[in-house]
């Protein structure tokens, strides 16, 4: 015995001398980074992902080729895969994916931009192995276009098996070349193993028509300062990536007719260095006897206009955002009037004029805003969509449901053209309290909307008609009701608008919003 093995080793010396075995080649899967996938056939295709950072084996160098892939396991996967920004929700979407789930992050932004979906209203089965068709539907949501595949018919034995809603999905990813099955069958109720998914996902990349998600800065975004120093400011907008627009609250009417001025160079200089513009907010502090006296008054509107031009051009700025709220629907032309004398002398500067309008409500509170004749004057007209229910009506509800704030939107671009509109998000919402039959409401920021679901220790409901989550609680005996706003809602809202083609958005205000939001709205760009 001990002789043979000794002519094996003999025969092995010599081959290896011979060169019919390279030593590198005893060695290959040394080199790999997983023990278990030079068998398999998509070994390139494993190997490739992994250098990218997006997969990862089981542990113990063993990725598990052929082993199920798990419900979040495949959100992860393409979620990396397509560059989504992981997103730190305070408020978990489903009730078994809870923030220690090391998927949440990206199950959180699957579910805020509709890549993906539970297997009920608050489950989504993390462990549960996914099937072909399922994941052909998962990744057919994320293509960024579609080809017109819909009426032709499936090449597989068993078409008449793959679920109705899988259908598209499976046409579209086979006329990619995606999924093609295999001996005439797509298998749709097979669980995908991890080597299928490698394939999948690697194919995916090699797309012609792939993008990641990244910061496309077509759309403008304004934020406004409000109640924050100008280091917290320049901090948070750094956060958001997408802002090129900042809006301090500098100028506002006195009973003098002049404007206070607080500019702070500091701002500017910080805006300057870091490409954005500034357009200072011009504020009447809501007071309508005041922009009466100055609107109706031709000298007075005029030394306003000055005024404001000199401002513009002392400090160099990009632009103003007036914001003059609370005028007497008897001034509505003298309103317009300024706007059109401003942006004319504005406009022979070279700099832009935003004006800020409530949603077209008819009753006196819109009735002042000429939409369509503003928007031809100025530069920006910015929606302020929120304040959907409010204290005179007695009753709680949403500040700016999704289908209200849609409706408001179409309504403004049938009065002019899209490339004027900027819509306004709110970064904060309304705790309401029922008292003797009526519900009064309190504006809370977005992260004392959070305590508020984190003491009472209720799970938020999430209404799929409003487009919110929604709480009602009681404390110390008085129940209260929030309609929040988070990643989830406001995504849903910077996807209306982008789809219905506006120019940007804009946000009241920043240093209200959680950090979640801005990972969130980076997916939605």
């Amino acid at each position: 015995m001990r002789k043979k093995a000794s002519i094996i080793t003999l025969l092995i010396l010599v081959c290896i001398m011979g060169g019919c075995i390279q030593p590198s080649e005893i060695r290959a899967d040394e080199s790999l980074p997983f023990d278990d996938i030079a068998p398999s056939y998509a070994r390139t295709q494993i190997l490739d992902l992994y250098k990218r950072g997006l997969v990862y084996g089981e542990g113990n160098r063993t990725y598990g080729p052929r082993k199920p892939v798990t419900r979040e396991a495949m959100a992860t996967m393409l979620g990396r895969t397509i560059g989504l920004v992981p997103i730190r929700a305070a408020i978990p979407a489903f009730k078994d994916v809870g923030q220690t789930s090391w998927s949440y992050d990206f199950v959180q932004a699957g579910v805020t931009t509709g890549l993906i979906s539970g297997v009920s209203r608050d489950e989504f089965a993390p462990k549960r192995a996914i099937t072909r068709q399922e994941a052909a539907s998962l990744l057919y949501r994320s293509l960024p276009k579609k080809k017109t595949v819909q009426g032709k018919a499936l090449p597989f034995r068993d078409t008449d098996k793959i679920a109705d809603w899988a259908r598209p999905a499976v046409a579209e990813l086979y006329a990619r070349g995606l999924m093609i099955g295999s001996q005439g069958q797509f298998r749709p109720h097979d669980q995908l193993t991890r080597e299928e998914m490698a394939v999948l996902l690697y194919n995916l990349l090699h797309q012609s028509d792939f993008e990641k998600h990244t910061v496309h800065n077509g759309m403008l975004q304004m934020g406004w300062q409000y109640d924050i120093s100008t280091d917290e400011f320049t901090t948070r907008v750094k956060k958001a990536n997408g802002m090129n627009i900042v809006s301090p609250r500098w100028y506002f009417l006195t009973s003098s007719g002049n404007l206070t001025d607080t500019t702070e160079r500091s701002l500017l200089t910080w805006a300057n260095k870091n490409k954005r513009e500034v357009w200072p907010l011009v504020g009447n502090r809501f007071n309508q006897e005041l922009t009466h006296q100055i609107l109706t008054d031709s000298a007075k509107r005029m030394a306003l206009v000055r005024q404001l031009t000199e401002y513009t051009k002392k400090y160099q700025l990009d632009g103003l955002n007036i914001d003059f709220e609370n005028i007497a629907p008897t001034d509505r032309s003298y309103f317009t009037a300024f706007i059109a004398e401003l942006s004319n002398a504005l406009h022979s500067l070279n700099k832009k004029v935003s004006v800020d309008v409530p949603p077209d409500l008819g009753d006196d509170w819109s009735e002042p805003y000429d939409f369509s004749s503003l928007a031809r004057y100025v530069d920006y007209v910015v929606l302020m969509a929120y304040n959907e229910t409010w204290e005179g009506k007695g009753v709680a509800g949403s500040n700016a449901s999704l289908p209200w704030l849609e409706k408001h939107v179409k309504r403004m671009l049938t009065l002019m053209p899209k490339e004027r509109l900027i819509v306004a998000l709110p970064f904060y919402t309304m705790r309401w309290q029922e008292v003797n039959g009526k519900a009064e409401p309190e504006e809370i920021t977005m992260a004392n909307s959070f305590k508020d679901v984190q003491t009472s220790g209720i799970r938020p409901v999430w209404d799929t008609r409003l487009g919110q989550y929604y709480i009602t609680y009681r404390k110390q005996g008085k129940i209260y009701k929030v309609w929040l706003e988070e990643s989830r809602s406001l995504a849903l809202k910077y996807r209306t608008v982008k789809e219905l083609g506006a120019a940007g958005t804009a946000f009241w205000h920043v240093g209200a919003e959680a950090d979640e939001v801005w990972a969130a709205i980076q997916n939605e760009q």
